[in-house]
């Protein structure tokens, strides 16, 4: 597996390391739909970068029960974030 896959080169029998969203997106760029380019994180190492780094580092261990979240409804704290 590789450790990431750019936005461009995502193929659909990579859905299950990539996730659906990302397979969306790179569809749409793969369409010429204006998407910024960028990478991916598979899952799996993901989930071994946490593992790895879990203890040692709190900011790190905290991530997964992070609070936060942005409402994607709410374009003035979208704009904020951009």
């Amino acid at each position: 597996m590789p450790h990431f896959y750019w936005l461009n080169q995502i193929q659909s029998s990579d859905r299950s390391c990539v996730g659906d969203k990302a397979l969306a997106l790179s569809q749409l760029q793969q369409q010429g739909y204006p998407i910024l380019p960028g990478f991916v994180v598979p899952t799996g190492v993901w989930r071994e970068f946490l593992t790895l780094f879990h203890e040692s580092h709190p900011l790190l261990a905290e991530l997964t029960d992070s609070s936060l979240h942005i409402n994607v409804e709410d374009y003035l704290t979208l704009q904020q974030v951009a």
